[in-house]
């Protein structure tokens, strides 16, 4: 796969009280186009900062990445963030609202479809889930057919059994649509399970970096998902 987006040196410091934080310190890295790279680390570790960098919602301090001007982008934060006032069908359609309504319809039909919303398309964010919630979040970063899809613990808000479903959706989702994402986590079962490659951080750099393409049959195989884990867990308790 060929890399679409290159980060250089990036470094990000802040001043508090006089003292300078380092929230990313000098990290270098290269995105494949079709990749789901997930970012598992400590709360604090620069992930989220990282992440909003690349978004452009934030201004790296030094460093330079290459490639996020040539292509769309959608963020999906870790609350659903719907306009109550707005139905499901509507929320998912927002960020094409200046476009023809009967030019666009196919596409939210097959994008409520694809995400089990169909039936619910003319209900209010108060009246659906908070799986729901996030999948309708979801179906409008789709439907803006963005190249990269950046998430921020999408999932976090979640119980366990929604959590767990969700994540099953969201790899049958990706291995059939084209788009590479980044998927910060602080949960690393979630991450081995849904990363092309993790990436460990911690104190603002990244310090590890696994290749799970290989690795196939790795949630079959029980033993090699451990040995997995306790290697990320090892990395960030030293």
């Amino acid at each position: 796969m060929k890399s679409i987006i290159q980060i250089k040196n990036l470094t990000k410091k802040y001043k508090i009280e006089g003292r300078e934080i380092r929230a990313l310190n000098n990290i270098n890295l290269e995105i494949n186009g079709g990749s789901f790279t997930t970012i598992v680390g400590k709360s604090g570790c620069g992930k989220s900062t990282f992440l909003r960098i690349i978004a452009g919602l934030e201004t790296a301090t030094s460093g330079q990445i290459f490639g996020t001007n040539k292509i769309k982008s959608s963020l999906v934060f870790q609350e659903a963030r719907l306009m109550p006032w707005l139905t499901v069908e509507e929320n998912i359609l927002f960020p094409l609202k200046n476009k023809k309504k009967n030019k666009i319809q196919p596409k939210v039909e097959e994008k409520l479809q694809l995400l089990g919303l169909k039936e619910f398309k003319d209900a209010y964010p108060d009246q659906i889930s908070g799986g729901m919630a996030q999948r309708t979040a979801l179906g409008r970063a789709l439907i803006f057919e963005s190249d990269l899809i950046l998430m921020d613990e999408p999932l976090g808000s979640l119980d366990a059994f929604n959590r767990y479903k969700l994540q099953e959706e969201l790899k049958n989702i990706f291995s059939e649509n084209d788009k590479t994402v980044i998927f910060v986590t602080h949960d690393i079962d979630e991450a081995i399970f849904l990363g092309d490659q993790v990436l460990v951080m911690d104190s603002g750099a990244i310090i590890e970096q696994f290749n799970l393409k290989k690795e196939l049959n790795l949630l079959k195989d029980k033993e090699k998902y451990l040995e997995l884990k306790e290697e990320i867990l090892s990395e960030l308790k030293a």
